[in-house]
C-alpha cells in the first residue's frame, strides 16, 4: 500500500500546481534560465547560454546534465533533455517538499551556471 493510496490527490493537487507556479517565478532571476515551461507538476527549466538573446549553451558542454549531477550530490534525482532541466515530483508530495525541490533545483542551476 502507497502512502497516498487513501488520499484526494487529485484533489488536492490545483493548490499544489499554484505553489510550484509561484516558486517557478523566482528561476526567472537566474541569469542561464531562458525559458520556464510548465502543465501541472510537469516543469522544464531551460537553460541558455545568454539570457537576452536565447543563446543555447554548445551541447558538448552538457549543461543540463551537470545541472542533475550536482542535484544527485543533493541526494536528488532529476533528469535533462539536452539543455532542459526536467522535474517531474510525485503527485503526492507535500508543498513544503515540492518546495525544497525547487529550492535544490535553484540551487544546482546557480552553482553549475554562475
Amino acid at each position: 500500500m502507497f502512502a497516498c493510496e487513501h488520499e484526494d490527490v487529485i484533489g488536492k493537487i490545483q493548490p499544489k500546481i499554484k505553489e510550484v507556479a509561484d516558486k517557478l517565478e523566482e528561476f526567472g532571476a537566474l541569469d542561464h534560465v531562458g525559458d520556464l515551461r510548465q502543465r501541472g507538476l510537469m516543469i522544464g527549466i531551460e537553460l541558455v547560454k545568454d539570457k537576452v538573446t536565447k543563446e543555447p549553451y554548445d551541447w558538448q558542454k552538457k549543461i543540463g546534465a551537470k545541472v542533475c549531477m550536482k542535484a544527485r550530490e543533493k541526494r536528488m534525482i532529476i533528469r535533462t533533455l539536452g539543455s532542459v532541466v526536467v522535474f517531474m515530483p510525485s503527485l503526492c508530495s507535500t508543498k513544503k517538499e515540492l518546495q525544497d525541490m525547487l529550492d535544490i533545483i535553484y540551487e544546482c542551476i546557480e552553482e553549475v551556471t554562475e
